[in-house]
């Protein structure tokens, strides 16, 4: 079965097939969309969620394109957030808080079912201190200069003075710059480094 306009790279499995093959054949076919945490990062979250979900009514109220729909829901909120490379910090604009929620969760509910972990209320493991604590540790010489090369590369990227052969290109560099500065991250708040140490190279 092949599925026009999908990517090659996107390999379904076999339920996945029967699911579509179902709605291609069968009038009223019901598909149940099940997520644990479908929005946990960004808003973009739910404007996707919708396009699974609601794609026929986003367009009929003209915001099944992803700027029309942020500017109807969504507040621009600028704020000071650590640099990709993990040097620095830097303003950043972007939607960040929900407006018109009232209607949002109005179309939203009309295709989900909503479940907090209140009214679930399953097992979990009780917290030390029954609430989240953050521990920090101290950065050790060698992350702090790990932390000044990728400021180094992501410089390199911003001027232009990249060579292909060295960091594969500028977008390489971007790439790896951001993955590498959140897994500095990780080691620096004591939680698991990649591969063991925080000197792991993407070029």
């Amino acid at each position: 079965m092949t599925l026009p306009g999908a990517s090659g790279a996107i390999q379904l499995h076999s339920h996945q097939k029967a699911g579509v093959r179902r709605i291609l054949q069968t009038p009223n076919t019901l598909l149940a969309h099940v997520v644990g945490a479908g929005i946990a990062n960004s808003m973009a979250e739910m404007f996707t969620m919708q396009r699974y979900l609601q794609a026929d009514r986003l367009k009929k109220h003209n915001l099944h394109h992803f700027d029309s729909w942020a500017a109807t829901f969504g507040e621009p909120v600028t704020a000071m957030e650590l640099s990709p490379d993990g040097a620095g910090y830097r303003l950043n604009t972007r939607s960040a808080r929900f407006i018109n929620v009232p209607e949002l969760m109005q179309m939203f509910r009309q295709s989900a079912d909503v479940q907090t972990a209140a009214m679930l209320n399953l097992p979990r493991p009780e917290l030390e201190g029954e609430k989240p604590a953050i521990r920090n540790i101290p950065a050790t010489p060698e992350l702090k200069a790990f932390v000044q090369e990728l400021a180094a590369r992501a410089d390199r990227l911003k001027t232009g003075r990249v060579d292909p052969s060295e960091d594969r290109g500028r977008f390489g560099l971007c790439l790896g710059a951001v993955h590498e500065g959140a897994d500095a991250e990780q080691c620096r708040h004591g939680r698991h480094c990649p591969h063991g140490s925080p000197r792991r190279r993407i070029r």
